[in-house]
C-alpha cells in the first residue's frame, strides 16, 4: 500500500521545517525521517533517516539490500575533468579513458528535500504506512 495524496503532503509539511519529524513503517522496518542540522557549525539542515532505530552504517554498504531501500546512492566521478585532460596531453586518449569513466559510490543517510526523501521510499518499498503525524482515520479511531 502506498502513501494516499494526502499522506503524500502531510509528509512533506512535516518534513519541510526545521527539527521535523515523520514515523514511516515500510515493508516490515520502522522508518524515522528527522530534519537536523548535518554538522555542528553548519546551518544546513537536511532529513536524517533511521532504519529501526538506528543510523547502521553497515547497511549503507553497496552490497546491502536494506540500505538501497532506504539511503540514497551517490555517485561521483574519482578524477576531476581537469586532471583527466592533462592526462590526456602527455599520454594517449585510449590509455585516460579508464580515468575518465571512472566512478565511485556510496549510501548517504541524507536527503536534502521531503520531496526527494518521498519519491525514493515510494519506489523502493511496496507497503508504506503513515504513523506520525496521523492521519485523520487513525484520530478518529484513537477517540472511540
Amino acid at each position: 500500500m502506498k502513501l494516499s495524496v494526502d499522506q503524500h503532503k502531510k509528509v512533506i509539511n512535516a518534513l519541510s521545517h526545521p527539527w521535523g519529524r515523520v514515523e514511516l513503517t515500510c515493508d516490515g522496518h520502522a522508518v524515522v525521517a528527522c530534519v537536523g542540522r548535518t554538522g555542528k557549525r553548519s546551518m544546513r539542515f537536511e532529513i536524517v533517516v533511521y532504519v529501526d532505530g538506528t543510523l547502521d552504517f553497515k547497511r549503507m554498504e553497496m552490497g546491502d539490500e536494506i540500505g538501497g531501500k532506504f539511503y540514497r546512492t551517490v555517485t561521483r566521478k574519482v578524477h576531476k575533468k581537469a586532471t583527466v585532460d592533462a592526462l590526456e596531453k602527455s599520454f594517449w586518449k585510449r590509455r585516460t579513458k579508464q580515468y575518465r569513466d571512472a566512478v565511485y559510490k556510496r549510501r548517504c543517510p541524507f536527503f536534502s528535500t521531503a520531496s526527494a526523501f518521498v519519491r525514493h521510499i515510494e519506489q523502493h518499498n511496496d507497503q508504506i504506512q503513515l504513523i506520525y503525524p496521523a492521519t485523520e482515520v487513525a484520530a478518529d479511531v484513537q477517540k472511540d
